[in-house]
């Protein structure tokens, strides 16, 4: 969350962060193109195995059949997303900026 802090305060207000109580079984990345050149980078999240970087990617494109799909869970995560807090972010290891112990 660090690193999603000092970039939201790098690029200011073109940069819209939200975070979500659930933990998605994917990462999504909308490229929107305004057209057929759009997609989707869609990479899978283990709980338990191939945490690291190899994990699997792909990719879906606007023409494709699953394109909506992605979309629309795309809109729904947004839409439920709350504003992301910098506030609430750690500036030590188990501390919050008020200084209430985190867990």
């Amino acid at each position: 969350m660090a690193q999603a802090s000092a970039l939201a305060q790098a690029i200011g207000p073109r940069l819209t962060i939200k975070t979500t109580n659930d933990v998605p079984p994917f990462s999504l990345v909308h490229v929107d193109k305004g057209g057929v050149d759009s997609f989707f980078r869609v990479q899978l999240n283990f709980m338990h195995s191939r945490i690291s970087r190899d994990r699997p990617v792909f990719t879906v494109y606007q023409q494709d059949s699953w394109y909506e799909a992605f979309v629309d869970e795309f809109d729904e995560i947004w839409h439920e997303g709350a504003p992301f807090d910098r506030s609430s972010v750690p500036t030590t290891l188990g501390e919050r900026d008020s200084g209430d112990a985190v867990y």
